[in-house]
């Protein structure tokens, strides 16, 4: 799945996520899958415990990890699109 710049993202209200020692866990209760998170996915998936314009995200973590804006974008793109196959989120086009 694409997921424009413009969209909104949000995760799920019934995920179950847990930080432990930089590393995120997400428990999905529909199918009890459990998905791990490295430092920046966490910080993204902090993000989007609101709603929010997926630029908004990629320009949070260009400031945040001093990456080009490019990479950024790309990177939340393709991360945002995993947790959407996975179930994990919800987009709703801008």
């Amino acid at each position: 799945m694409s997921i424009s710049e413009t969209a909104k993202v949000r995760r799920k209200d019934n995920t179950v996520f847990r930080n432990i020692e930089d590393t995120g866990l997400i428990m999905n209760p529909e199918d009890s899958t459990l998905h791990t998170l490295n430092e920046v996915a966490c910080f993204i998936w902090d993000l989007i415990a609101d709603e929010r314009v997926v630029g908004e995200v990629a320009a949070k973590v260009h400031e945040s990890y001093k990456c080009t804006p490019e990479q950024a974008a790309a990177d939340v793109q393709t991360f945002l699109a995993i947790l959407v196959d996975r179930g994990l989120v919800t987009v709703s086009e801008g």
